[in-house]
């Protein structure tokens, strides 16, 4: 078994970020949400570049940034091939200062590049076309920027299967900032509102017509069908028919699955299948949102990260194709995760042996909370689990390296192997305080293989499909997603760790186009990044 150990190298790796709420001691709701973080190629030269996802002065302050100071804005760092990167934000074209929470990273029109959709609050949407070189270019459609909503996570589908990546974006409650006035006011001293104030408010979902144009089907798909307070998203194929179907994870309210019903329009099923609810009946405060087979049986498991005196929620398939229960309490999330109020989290193999381990991004929302609630604290230390192979998990935090006994408010958190070595990294957006690259150096002995995969007939990056490997007598299932964690966004490419095995016996991938392919295990040596593309079965190195 190889030992956890992650190493924060943002200081000698370049990564001078520090993320701005626009906190002026006014105590809006939205300044304690954020931020998000991504890990994007911007140039697809197989090395993973850093997105980080900034804020700006909320509307009401009186205190602006003045002429003579850079108003905030998203921030790029280029990958230098050597463990270090260069801040490109200023090439980049991304120079608009907006209130921005999250992120999602996708190729919607297919040009072999990877834009960017970033989230705000009260400021629309924004689409960023990427040029191949890491400059970007606004294209946001006019009605997108003018929507008026609170809007936090998002996520890249291909819902209809018609070669076109459409956007599925969170919406959390009805909100302006004026709002705030009436409910921060707690024991004599200032804090931020509970959402509880708030109205609920459904998600949106927006076709991709194609030629840069967008149509809102939130409606006419039947996402309006269901309001929530919605923060997490997960693009996943819960009924295994090929289609995708969309789990979120709601602030206070239940959590909602939409059943992709193959012509267009969804239908919400989270109480029928039994993630709506915890196992006594009651809403708790989800927030980050991630899906995998950690037991690798074939049986999907859900995890949900909650407020603090809640616990992590893992939500376990009955069978393949079937209901969820809830195996928070015996699945060993909850206990460690008591005390702590998660944001962004995600299943990944940190220590490659085959099985999915997690991660949870910590921080509490008030920053006095430690004055009422002695056992609780505003800056928390994040946590990492390990999978005992079975599906159950164990936290190994304390022994897991110096960035885990650091206490920060984080928030986002994505993974990516920015070293190209084989082993998963961490990137960590906290609030209002330095962002975090964590390098996975407990990884050493274990064998792993690396998939990315381009669509033909599918949209180009592939998202929406499966791919199963055999290593070893066993098999793994991965899908490529855009989404899931908190505001987030990880790396597509597939990563398969495989223990002590040398090399792998078959490979097959279930396209989004609906095609099923094989393709020759003895063409892909272990410890390296392959190619795949589809209908043409060829491997490229």
């Amino acid at each position: 078994m190889s030992p956890a150990k992650f190493t924060d190298v943002s200081e000698r790796a370049g990564i001078r970020f520090t993320h701005h709420s626009g906190a002026k001691g006014q105590f809006h709701l939205p300044e304690t949400m954020g931020p998000g973080c991504a890990f994007i190629d911007l140039d697809n030269d197989g090395w993973l570049d850093l997105c980080f996802i900034n804020s700006r002065d909320v509307p009401s302050s009186s205190s602006q940034h003045g002429s003579g100071q850079q108003p905030p804005t998203i921030v790029l760092f280029r990958n230098n091939r050597d463990g270090t990167f260069t801040d490109v934000t200023k090439q980049s074209g991304l120079t608009e200062s907006i209130y921005a929470m999250g992120c999602a990273v996708a190729d919607f029109d297919n040009d072999g590049f990877d834009d960017l959709w970033v989230t705000t609050c009260l400021q629309g949407h924004r689409l960023y076309r990427n040029d191949g070189t890491g400059v970007f270019t606004d294209v946001t459609p006019n009605e997108f920027r003018r929507d008026p909503r609170f809007s936090t996570s998002a996520a890249w589908l291909d819902y209809d299967r018609d070669g076109l990546l459409d956007v599925f974006v969170c919406n959390y409650v009805r909100y302006r900032w004026t709002d705030d006035a009436t409910c921060n006011q707690a024991e004599g001293y200032r804090a931020y509102c509970n959402p509880r104030y708030f109205p609920p408010q459904p998600c949106s979902l927006y076709h991709n017509e194609g030629n840069g144009r967008f149509t809102d089907v939130t409606t006419s798909a039947g996402i309006a069908q269901a309001t929530g307070k919605a923060l997490g998203v997960c693009v996943l194929d819960y009924d295994d028919d090929g289609w995708s179907d969309i789990v979120v994870a709601s602030d206070t309210t239940r959590n909602l699955l939409f059943h992709n019903l193959r012509n267009g329009r969804f239908e919400e099923v989270a109480v029928r299948n039994g993630v709506a609810f915890t196992e006594d009946g009651r809403t708790r405060a989800g927030m980050g949102i991630d899906a995998a087979d950690p037991a690798r049986d074939g049986r999907l498991a859900i995890l949900i990260s909650n407020f603090s005196a809640e616990g992590l929620s893992l939500f376990q398939q009955d069978a393949p194709r079937r209901s969820f229960t809830d195996v928070s309490h015996t699945s060993g999330v909850w206990e460690p995760s008591y005390n702590f109020l998660g944001f962004g989290l995600f299943f990944f193999d940190f220590d490659n042996d085959g099985f999915d381990d997690a991660f949870v991004a910590n921080g509490h929302v008030q920053p006095k909370v430690h004055d009422d609630t002695p056992r609780t604290t505003y800056a928390q230390r994040n946590l990492l689990f390990r999978n005992s192979g079975s599906g159950k998990f164990v936290e190994v935090s304390p022994s897991a390296g110096q960035p885990f006994t650091v206490e920060r408010v984080s928030r986002g958190a994505a993974y990516g192997d920015f070293d190209n070595d084989g082993s998963l990294d961490i990137l960590v957006g906290n609030n209002n305080q330095p962002a975090e690259l964590l390098r996975n150096e407990g990884a050493r002995g274990n064998n792993w293989i690396q998939f990315l995969l381009r669509g033909t007939k599918s949209n180009r990056n592939a998202i929406g499909a499966k791919v199963q490997l055999a290593a070893g007598g066993r098999k793994q299932t991965r899908w490529v997603r855009s989404g899931s964690s908190y505001l987030s966004q990880s790396m597509l490419r597939l990563h398969f760790g495989l223990g002590s095995t040398s090399g792998i016996e078959q490979l097959e991938v279930s396209w989004p186009s609906g095609l099923r392919e094989s393709f020759n295990a003895k063409s892909l040596p272990a410890a390296r990044l392959h190619q795949l593309d589809e209908g043409s079965g060829r491997v490229l190195p």
